[in-house]
């Protein structure tokens, strides 16, 4: 009596479901500091991403981490606002052109496949955090998802400086201690004053500048202008 399987098979469908609905990435653009950047995680490594994304939306890149050497790097969904870029633990390699003709980008795109995430750094506005802070967002706004004030580096010759105190708030994230003794958030963002700078400036008390004593107007004029989420692991977590 075919009919008396049914439940039975409905069953098991919706068992197989489950199963593959927990191993299935989460490709939600959401940001959760520390643990995932979308369907990347602090496990995921670089073949993962390469099974799981189609092939153009995958590649390498070369790096420049500012005052640090040009690593080799992975973007995902370039071209886009949802690009993001993979910095490695396991690719510290400084990349430059060689005297034998070969170029750092064939360098960085002969390396074996990395495994180790160490931060994802994001300038396009398709990301969030589960607070909703974007790429973007104002300082008013960022104030208000953070419900604390915000302490953020500022000096004179740019207009742009990283947030150094998020004053326990709901964007503090955790905390990592790393091998060297440095310590840093799970969660790094940029904002860009330089439309408002000498204003800014006004309120700078030892290189920095705490939201509260900004104007509302002032405020809506600095926005975020990146994003980078780490992954690192250190003495007091786990390797």
């Amino acid at each position: 009596m075919p009919h008396k399987l049914l439940p039975y098979l409905i069953a098991l469908l919706l068992l197989a479901s489950t199963v593959s609905g927990t191993t299935k990435p989460v490709d939600d653009n959401q940001i959760i500091p520390g643990e995932r950047v979308g369907i990347l995680t602090k496990n995921t490594t670089e073949k993962e991403l390469q099974r799981q994304l189609p092939a153009h939306s995958i590649r390498r890149i070369l790096y420049d981490e500012g005052e640090g050497p040009i690593v080799c790097a992975t973007e995902i969904f370039p071209d886009s606002n949802k690009s993001a870029v993979i910095v490695w633990r396991d690719n510290r390699g400084v990349y430059t052109d060689d005297k034998n003709g070969r170029t750092a980008n064939e360098k960085c795109n002969a390396a074996p496949a990395f495994s180790k995430p160490d931060y994802v750094v994001i300038w396009r506005d398709a990301w969030r955090t589960q607070n909703g802070a974007r790429i973007g967002m104002n300082l008013r706004e960022l104030e208000k998802a953070n419900r604390k004030a915000i302490t953020f580096l500022s000096c004179e010759c740019c207009g742009d400086g990283g947030v150094v105190d998020w004053g326990s708030g709901t964007l503090s994230g955790s905390i990592y201690s790393d091998l060297d003794g440095s310590v840093s958030p799970t969660l790094g963002m940029q904002l860009n004053y330089f439309e408002v700078k000498s204003s800014v400036s006004e309120y700078r008390k030892n290189g920095n500048v705490v939201s509260t004593d900004l104007s509302i107007g002032i405020k809506k004029k600095i926005k975020i202008s990146q994003i980078t989420v780490n992954f690192k692991r250190g003495k007091f977590a786990d390797s």
